[in-house]
């Protein structure tokens, strides 16, 4: 299934933006989630993920100024 135009201008916006300090703070929350995962640290897994979640809003809400 091909993405809509609307799609294909946010998935570019966002490339663009996450070509610097967002993807390395994007990898760092991935690697964060992986190492509680495998310690079994439920609290660990559940602050990495929020962490996640909240960076791509903020660049998500930057993307909208």
């Amino acid at each position: 299934m091909r993405p809509s135009a609307a799609e294909a201008r946010l998935r570019d916006a966002l490339d663009a933006k996450t070509g610097g300090g967002e993807q390395a703070a994007a990898n760092e929350h991935h690697q964060q989630m992986f190492a509680a995962l495998r310690n079994r640290d439920a609290e660990a897994v559940r602050a990495a993920v929020r962490a996640d979640i909240d960076a791509a809003f903020d660049v998500l809400v930057d993307l909208l100024k």
